[in-house]
């Protein structure tokens, strides 16, 4: 199976400075960012597109809407910071490094909060500790960044330390307000949340231009690709598997038995707008259609989304070989993704 992501959107609402770790830091009047010191590097060890990717960008627009730099939707209501999400809870074991996007000074850390994911029935209670487990960094000239939902027991910094661009705070967790594995990236100017992207502030103009993506306005020291969304994995099960399932990480079998009583084909993607069309197509061993679904995504699959289509044996047995699915996910007629699966039915 693939992980071919091409482009991701909105969230949970917050208020603006609700990921502080210092209470006394204040958000002043929006205003673009000036500066082009400090250039940061991406904060999670990863590489976008293979193992994480991004599915939320800053809020551009004060107001009731949301806007990311590009005009667009891959963001959520006053949404403050960047999120870099990896595929799966499973893929917390492989213990991803949350690094110093430039080097700076460590004014604030938290590593007390437990890995416990919110809505759940043990989720703690994380009022006024929305962030998690995190650090913040000054850079000077007024540059601020900060780093939540980290891993209880991974930080590994502490206050007053001198740190480096590439420097290892942490690793990625479940602490805070998050329901799925993800880094909360936030960079602020004298207080003002700041979009690395483009170096712009939100404000209250809800009419759009988007800012200046180039490499001269980033704050990127390399500007990443913009993602609106994508898949996250796709594969196929031998029974009906539910999302909290995918989401934890279900790894799709490379191999089943010609008997298996129902074959299932799933995707599971990221940051889907009302409207987005997707396909899943599974094509028999002899190469014709075994099963087509196509499905509109409605408001409710805005943020994840989970889709399947498969049938129930009803007779001795499949016909052995493989099996394989195609997903595209378009929007307005363009498509951003295409993923391929496959299995295997044996009779041995």
């Amino acid at each position: 199976m693939g992980r071919r992501l091409h482009v991701c959107r909105p969230r949970r609402t917050k208020t603006p400075g609700i990921h502080h770790l210092l209470a006394a830091t204040l958000v002043l009047a929006a205003t673009p960012a000036l500066a082009r010191d400090p250039v940061f590097r991406l904060p999670l060890d990863c590489t976008l597109g293979e193992d994480c990717y991004i599915n939320d960008y800053v809020d551009l627009d004060a107001g009731p809407g949301r806007r990311d730099y590009t005009c667009g939707g891959v963001t959520r209501d006053n949404h403050r910071g960047t999120d870099f999400a990896v595929f799966t809870e499973a893929d917390l074991n492989r213990g991803y490094d949350v690094v110093a996007a430039a080097p700076g000074t460590v004014v604030g850390i938290r590593d007390s909060l437990p890995d416990i994911p919110q809505g759940r029935e043990d989720s703690p209670d994380v009022t006024d500790r929305e962030c998690g487990n995190g650090v913040g960094i000054r850079h000077g000239s007024g540059w601020f960044t900060q780093y939540c939902h980290l891993a209880q027991g991974s930080i590994a910094v502490s206050v007053g330390d001198r740190v480096a661009a590439g420097t290892v705070l942490g690793q990625i967790g479940f602490s805070g307000v998050t329901s799925y594995p993800h880094l909360h990236f936030d960079v602020r100017k004298d207080g003002v949340p700041v979009d690395p992207f483009s170096g712009a502030s939100p404000n209250t103009d809800t009419t759009c231009t988007p800012p200046d993506a180039t490499e001269e306005a980033t704050l990127w020291r390399d500007l990443p690709a913009y993602q609106d969304g994508g898949l996250v994995r796709i594969g196929f099960a031998g029974r009906e598997v539910a999302y909290e399932e995918v989401q934890a990480g279900f790894a799709s079998p490379a191999t089943l038995p010609v008997t298996t009583p129902v074959l299932i084909a799933w995707l599971h993607g990221y940051a889907g707008q009302e409207g987005d069309a997707l396909s899943l197509t599974v094509t028999g061993p002899d190469g014709s259609d075994w099963t087509t679904r196509d499905v509109t995504l409605g408001e409710r699959g805005l943020k994840f989304f989970y889709r399947y289509t498969g049938r129930r044996l009803t007779t001795d047995a499949w016909d052995p070989g493989l099996y394989t699915l195609t997903v595209r996910h378009s929007r307005d007629g363009a498509l951003i993704e295409e993923d391929i699966a496959t299995i295997t039915l044996t009779d041995r």
